[in-house]
């Protein structure tokens, strides 16, 4: 069953459960107040009955005329009433002695009698007020005691049965009809809010199945239901942008890779020829296989890294010490190239941020090492630490005006740095690992001369980086 069926079922049964509940209690209260109206018209009978019978004058009512003469009549010898002129009363007036036995009445009719009635007439007190059917009439009856025995009234209830009967149809028609109309109101509520939930299952089949990641996701609401649209369409977006990256990153790899594989093939397609080779030759075609052998494997290194998002995803985040970060590359980087490298902390010592320690000792080492290829030797390359930054300065040529935002650029070189040894990812590296942690990266020419790049981080108290 679909969520749409099931939530018009469930509003349907509430909405049906609550009529029906608010119209059994109306019609059990009106059948209390109609019952309570037709029992203090009987009372009211019965008390004028009583009036005369103890003797507290001629009633006001049209039973002083039922009764001949002003004297009290005696029960047990039963007072002459008349049918018709019980008739002008609406009620049956039925007397009985103190062993619970009628009392004949001139033209009455006979009214059934009870236990109850009985023990209303033998112990002198109480009364009682029930429902019965006799001859084929239902009679609402009530009886109470009087000196010497009991009075019964009754009265025809088939009318108020009839209303009420009419009154209960009338409910289970509206009970009826509620139910018809709220399974109605319930199938276009459910329909208006399943319909975003079905414009994302639309589109999650439709990228299921045809694997494309543009499926139109039109939801504008501010529900839940809006910020999971919202949400599912930033994750195709975000899907979307990492395959065309992926799609970048292969391409410009297969661009960069070509380079070196033909310039390898070359030089083995030369020394099939090793017999016609002299020696000098051979040892620079030697020195130039291993020269290309070494870039590309530095360049598939640094694929690597960067496909996987330049991070040590199993280094937990945590407290970071620049200076540390940067001293430990400063050893090993004089250590590879025997040039000074020197580390500045600016009064910043003890610079602690967020992040991963690894991924910033590479990313400082990329820096340090684009750095020292770029500046003339055996001139100084400073790591400059400040509280929540790094600066990696040069006194190399520095930036062509225009480059210093392209230089983070996957696989970018400069005009003049295609002479370089390297792949241009090693700032692409950088750029990953400081975005990932939160942080920003720039690039730009010194005053003096030379060039300066370096990334600022968010301090430790600001909350992990994601």
């Amino acid at each position: 069953m679909s969520l749409r069926w099931r939530l018009s079922i469930i509003l349907a049964v509430l909405v049906t459960a609550g009529i029906g509940a608010a119209s059994t209690v109306a019609y059990l209260s009106t059948d209390q107040r109609v019952r309570s109206e037709v029992d203090e018209s009987l009372e009211q009978s019965a008390r004028v009955v009583l009036d005369y019978l103890e003797g507290s004058g001629p009633p006001d009512g049209p039973l002083g005329a039922i009764v001949p003469g002003p004297r009290r009549p005696d029960p047990r010898r039963g007072p002459h009433f008349h049918a018709e002129d019980l008739a002008r009363l609406g009620v049956v007036v039925q007397l009985l002695d103190p062993s619970g036995e009628p009392i004949e009445i001139d033209g009455a009719s006979r009214l059934p009698i009870g236990d109850g009635d009985r023990a209303v007439a033998v112990g002198g007190t109480g009364a009682i007020w029930y429902t019965v059917r006799a001859d084929g009439v239902t009679l609402r009856v009530h009886a109470t005691s009087v000196r010497g025995g009991a009075v019964q009234v009754a009265r025809d209830y088939r009318e108020t049965e009839s209303v009420l009967r009419a009154l209960q149809g009338r409910f289970v028609l509206i009970a009826a009809l509620g139910a018809l109309a709220a399974a109605l109101v319930g199938w276009i509520v459910a329909r208006w809010l399943t319909r975003p939930v079905e414009a994302l299952t639309v589109a999650a089949e439709h990228v299921a199945r045809t694997g494309q990641l543009d499926a139109p996701i039109d939801i504008a609401r501010r529900d839940e239901i809006g910020r999971l649209g919202t949400s599912f369409r930033t994750m195709l977006g975000a899907l979307a942008e990492s395959r065309q990256q992926q799609q970048r990153l292969v391409q410009d790899a297969g661009h960069e890779l070509r380079t070196p594989v033909t310039s390898l093939r070359t030089n083995v397609e030369v020394l099939q020829r090793y017999g016609e080779l002299d020696p000098a030759q051979r040892g620079r075609i030697l020195a130039d296989i291993d020269s290309e052998a070494r870039e590309l494997t530095g360049l598939v290194n640094e694929l690597v890294e960067l496909a996987i998002g330049a991070q040590d995803g199993d280094e937990p985040v945590g407290p970071v010490d620049l200076v540390e970060v940067a001293r430990a590359v400063a050893d090993r980087a004089q250590r590879r190239s025997a040039r000074l490298v020197a580390v500045a902390t600016d009064g910043a010592a003890g610079a602690t941020v967020l992040g991963r320690r690894q991924a910033l000792e590479r990313a400082v080492s990329n820096l340090v090492d684009n750095a020292l290829k770029f500046a003339p030797s055996p001139s100084p390359v400073t790591i400059r630490v400040g509280s929540e930054s790094v600066v990696v300065e040069d006194d190399g040529p520095g930036f062509v005006p225009g480059d210093e935002s392209r230089v983070f650029d996957r696989f970018y070189r400069a005009d003049t740095a295609r002479s370089q040894p390297g792949s241009g990812l090693g700032l692409a590296i950088v750029r990953e690992t400081v975005e990932a942690l939160g942080g920003s990266v720039w690039a730009a020419s010194r005053s003096g001369g030379g060039a300066e790049v370096g990334f600022v981080l968010p301090p430790a108290g600001d909350g992990p980086a994601q």
